[in-house]
């Protein structure tokens, strides 16, 4: 006897979004800040293209159709086609800290609080809860970061869950957020607060002057400013070690601290003493890199075999992440960037976006560049461009309409199936087990 396969199974698999960027921290890939991205990467590249802007773009997200930025001196959003560089929309949002991708909406992080918008460049919703550092995303929640103040709502109910305010100034950077906790530094302290309710869970002492943090895998990795790398268990807050760089053993201390990209068994950090570090998990030194022009308080960004940063010499390098070895390098040339590159490279389907300083006319620019052995992801290219006001339309993506059409086809053929099957199975005659027929 054969059984059938329910055909409302079926069909939802196939109109169930299977969104891989869900819920992507910023340029940070996650709400840990680990600056992670799970691939492997071609050792050549390929400028694909360069768009020009008036002021640097900032916060950049994607996708992987489109590339979002934030543009703060012009008080907007700007959505692109991954493939062509081209715009495709912009929304108007009073002063915009930093973007978060959440299943199919853009979370906008404003001085007046967040807009929620679709990929389409429309708006869904917003939060009117003023913040000066941006927002955070994981799960459910949304964590919006003021000067001194943390608040916590619910992406589902929209509904507040609880606030927290704190007697010293605190900033994005400091914290770092897993699945069930909320991690944050502050004079001196490290602090564990549960995400559903802000119960402080435990605080410890670290000396330092200043530390950025990131979590991965049940563990938050602090890099001081004293140039000293501490790895702490997030469950109970235990150290379980800690690595001093050369600059740490010489007795400097700078006013920005290390950032690390952790992930695939590695810890990447540039230092103040002008070295590329990669440690293991048990912060054993694996590789560094000495002749490398960084800046220290530049968070690299890393895949399953290559490191990309961006040095003091407005060099943008690709590092073997295997042995340290240089790769490639790409600067501001005839046939090179338009400008000087800056900030963090961001990765994402075989790309990496970036931005420059002022280059060529005067301009800004947003780039991206294809790794060899990476094909790039196949996305319609027509390009809809319009500019909504806050509160205003977007124009629907066409590659949105195709994946619909797509969806319905394929819904339409499931049921027709369906329907062949119930009809032929009512005409059949039934045999019951046992029985003898002649």
């Amino acid at each position: 006897m054969r059984k059938k396969v329910p055909l409302i199974i079926i069909c939802i698999f196939f109109i169930s979004p299977l969104n891989i960027y869900a819920q992507w921290l910023a340029d940070r890939y996650d709400s840990g800040r680990s600056g992670y991205y799970p691939a492997n990467y071609g050792d050549e590249n390929t400028i694909i293209w360069q768009h020009p802007f008036d002021f640097m773009p900032q916060s950049i997200v994607t996708d992987g159709v489109k590339v979002y930025v934030t543009i703060p001196q012009e008080d907007k959003v700007v959505a692109l086609n991954i493939i062509t560089g081209e715009e495709i929309w912009s929304y108007d949002v009073s002063n915009p800290k930093n973007l978060v991708i959440v299943d199919d909406m853009i979370l906008v992080g404003c001085v007046a609080g967040v807009k929620v918008l679709s990929t389409s460049g429309s708006l869904l919703w917003k939060i009117m809860e003023p913040i000066s550092e941006g927002i955070i995303a994981v799960s459910d929640y949304i964590i919006l970061v003021d000067s001194y103040s943390l608040v916590v709502y619910s992406l589902d109910t929209r509904e507040k869950l609880w606030e927290k305010t704190f007697g010293t100034e605190i900033f994005l950077s400091n914290i770092a957020v897993s699945e069930e906790r909320v991690y944050l530094y502050k004079a001196l302290e490290l602090y564990a607060f549960n995400l559903t309710d802000g119960e402080e869970v435990y605080s410890i002492d670290v000396p330092a002057s200043n530390a950025m943090l990131v979590y991965s895998d049940g563990k938050v990795y602090i890099g001081t400013s004293d140039g000293e790398m501490i790895c702490i268990n997030a469950e109970d807050g235990e150290i379980l070690w800690n690595f001093e760089t050369d600059g740490k053993k010489s007795g400097q201390t700078l006013p920005e601290a290390l950032t690390p990209a952790v992930g695939g068994g590695n810890i990447v950090f540039a230092a103040f003493d002008d070295i590329l570090y990669c440690l293991d998990y048990m912060g054993n030194l694996k590789w560094k890199a000495t002749d490398i022009d960084l800046y220290f308080y530049n968070q690299p960004s890393i895949t399953d075999n290559k490191v990309y940063l961006i040095g003091r010499d407005n060099i943008l390098r690709c590092i073997n992440l295997a042995n340290g070895q240089e790769v490639w390098r790409i600067g501001r040339s005839e046939n090179g960037l338009k400008g000087d590159p800056t900030g963090n490279p961001i990765l994402t389907g075989g790309y990496i976006l970036g931005s420059t300083r002022i280059g060529e006319n005067g301009k800004h620019y947003l780039f991206c560049i294809l790794a060899e052995g990476a094909p790039p992801p196949t996305v319609s290219t027509t390009s809809t461009q319009s500019t909504n006001t806050t509160g205003g339309t977007g124009t629907p993506s066409a590659e949105g309409t195709i994946t619909f059409a797509f969806i319905l086809i394929l819904l339409i053929i499931f049921l027709a199936i369906g329907l062949y099957s119930t009809i032929r199975s009512a005409s059949s005659p039934t045999y019951h087990e046992g029985a003898s027929y002649t």
